[in-house]
């Protein structure tokens, strides 16, 4: 028979709410306590200046003082605590999506979603490379549209020269190509009459966040840009480059450890 058994781990989970709760009380009485005690002290290191000083001198002051720091009200803490402490769950009711529904299984509940499904994209809203000017398009090797979130930044990326841009996107949404599009928004801006590039008057730095990314960015990068003959560099725990070469180079591939040491030392010539 289990009744026995389920009885005293009541009489037991009863006993330590019980505990618990009386140790919370002692809690919050101690804090009273020592609250009152320490008003107590301040009232009357109050009176002892305002007896020792002289009338509008530092003893009214340091009564004034102190009325300024007294807190306005105090906080309960562990009324306001969970009792359940990480545990709670504030959300009493669980709404599932539409067509979402339960199985139950011996010892456990399978609770069945339908998938996510992708929001339509309308065609129309595609940027064909075609648009782009034709100098540019070499950098896109088999590609003939941006994707919508290049799309819906390129207005900003490629065109606006004063602009900052901040893009939050999942993995695999085109990130890189709008840096590349960034990129020949500068590029165009240095662009000369016949064609070609002045490339001694700008320096763009890529920040990847790690090293196996600086490589991957370096190797890419280097092969899109080839014909337009920017020179890339990775600058990296591994790789370290001298003046010469970080002159010569106009993008810099980098983490973000390396750049604010290369950065907090600006003065060295190394």
């Amino acid at each position: 028979d289990t009744q026995p058994v389920l009885e005293e781990l009541d009489r037991a989970s009863k006993k330590r709410d019980r505990e618990r709760d009386v140790t919370r009380d002692l809690r919050k009485e101690v804090r009273q306590l020592q609250l009152r005690g320490a008003h107590a002290v301040r009232d009357a290191d109050a009176m002892d200046d305002d007896a020792g000083a002289p009338i509008g001198g530092r003893g009214k002051n340091k009564v004034a003082e102190e009325q300024q720091k007294k807190p306005s009200h105090m906080l309960d803490l562990d009324s306001l605590a969970f009792e359940k402490g990480s545990h709670y769950m504030a959300n009493a009711k669980c709404q599932l999506p539409a067509g979402s529904f339960r199985v139950q299984k011996k010892g456990y509940e399978e609770v069945h979603v339908k998938p996510f499904k992708a929001p339509e994209l309308n065609q129309e809203d595609l940027k064909p490379l075609s648009e782009l000017p034709s100098w540019c398009q070499e950098a896109f090797p088999g590609a003939t549209k941006l994707n919508f979130v290049q799309s819906k930044v390129f207005q900003t990326a490629f065109t606006e020269h004063n602009e900052n841009l901040l893009l939050c996107a999942p993995t695999g949404s085109g990130k890189t190509n709008v840096a590349m599009l960034t990129i020949l928004n500068v590029m165009s801006q240095f662009r000369l009459k016949d064609g070609s590039f002045d490339l001694t008057s700008f320096k763009i730095v890529y920040v990847a966040p790690m090293k196996a990314l600086v490589q991957e960015v370096v190797q890419s990068f280097s092969e899109r840009l080839k014909s337009y003959g920017v020179i890339i560099r990775e600058l990296s725990g591994d790789v370290n480059l001298t003046k010469a070469q970080i002159d010569e180079t106009q993008i810099i591939v980098t983490t973000p450890e390396k750049w604010d040491i290369i950065t907090r030392k600006a003065g060295d010539q190394r």
